[in-house]
């Protein structure tokens, strides 16, 4: 613990590394140079916790081990109690505002090891049959899973999402979303050709790694493959695994779980105090753009904090534009200098707005 010139405690930002390429922001430390660049450590986000809690942010040693120095502890991650993960979007068709989206919920992680086993042998005599093989079987299971996908539908967290934003919405777009008990087959088509939106209304299957082989001229007795599913609040791991095995109709075929995986959240509610905290900081500082209720598709840190707090939301102030989106986790990811500006606007408003007497 740090103390003051007079012996008192006084609070300081320390982040902890968990597991393997893990990351858990206890606080974020501000005045890194890994965090702010190049940046003067005096400006931007360290200001906004200075000039509010009066902190000043000061390297903290684990033993001998400077976390300013020590590349192990030096790993970079990104979120906090307020923030996690969530986008302004201009891809919604709003004939003249943008959307904040404040996730409400986040979906679940789930990997499935697919094994299939048959008796090698030598390439120059294949099975009769097709699909005998490990890999025939294997390809026939994986394609099986690609077409006859989780239910999709247009409810929940999804529909919350479009029964907000349907108002403020352009000539044909918003008579589609406003009456989505006629034109829902339709709206739903057109939903599942973005692979954003189509997301947002289904559990997702995804196939990720194959592994079969070491040689042309022979027959592998063993294939595996990984799928990773992202579980929609209302569906569970379970209900995962018996939709896998029922589809790929393959008692040859084991299927098994890859820890870690993780359930979906549970739906915070936009009656809450801090997802009106969040929506009034951003009506005061952007009363162009139309906040929302939205669900994360990805995952944060923030499902840490179900089992402690009533309600937990997902939101930071980042512009995407639909070009962005490919670059999350990819090459040249990036925000622009305005937009950091308006990331510490919003959330030196929105600290001050969280104050019991705001």
């Amino acid at each position: 613990m740090l103390l003051d010139d007079k012996g008192k405690p006084k609070p300081y930002v320390v982040r902890i590394a968990a597991g393997a390429g893990s990351v858990t922001w206890v606080a974020q430390d501000l005045s890194d140079r890994q965090v702010m660049g190049e940046r003067d450590a005096t400006s931007g986000w360290v200001n906004v916790w200075d000039a509010i809690m009066d902190w000043r942010n000061e390297p903290v040693r684990i033993g001998n081990r400077d976390p300013m120095k020590d590349p192990e502890l030096m790993a970079v991650g990104n979120g906090a109690t307020w923030e996690l993960g969530r986008s302004f979007h201009k891809y919604m068709d709003l004939p003249s505002k943008s959307a904040a989206l404040i996730g409400i919920a986040e979906k679940g992680a789930l990997t499935l090891e697919l094994t299939a086993t048959a008796t090698p042998g030598h390439s120059s005599m294949p099975p009769v049959a097709a699909g005998a093989s490990a890999i025939g079987m294997l390809s026939e299971a994986l394609a099986r899973l690609e077409a006859r996908q989780m239910p999709f539908a247009l409810a929940g967290v999804g529909r919350e999402t479009f029964d907000t934003v349907a108002p403020e919405m352009a000539g044909v777009t918003r008579v589609l979303l406003s009456n989505l008990w006629l034109f829902g087959p339709l709206v739903a088509a057109e939903v599942k050709k973005s692979p954003s939106a189509n997301a947002s209304f289904r559990t997702t299957t995804a196939l990720t790694v194959v592994n079969a082989g070491q040689a042309e001229n022979v027959l592998p007795g063993r294939a595996t493959a990984l799928v990773n599913f992202r579980l929609l609040p209302g569906d569970s791991s379970d209900a995962v695994v018996d939709h896998v095995v029922r589809t790929i109709a393959n008692s040859q075929i084991k299927v098994d779980r890859v820890p870690p995986f993780s359930e979906a959240s549970r739906v915070a509610s936009i009656d809450g105090a801090g997802y009106r905290t969040i929506a009034r900081t951003i009506a005061e500082l952007h009363p162009d753009i139309v906040v929302a209720p939205g669900l994360m598709i990805g995952g944060t840190d923030s499902r840490h904090f179900d089992g402690i707090a009533e309600n937990v939301y997902k939101f930071s102030p980042m512009r995407a534009r639909p070009e962005d989106l490919k670059r999350f986790h990819g090459t040249n990811e990036r925000i622009s200098t305005a937009n950091y500006v308006e990331l510490i606007q919003f959330y030196h408003q929105l600290i001050g707005n969280a104050q019991p007497d705001a």
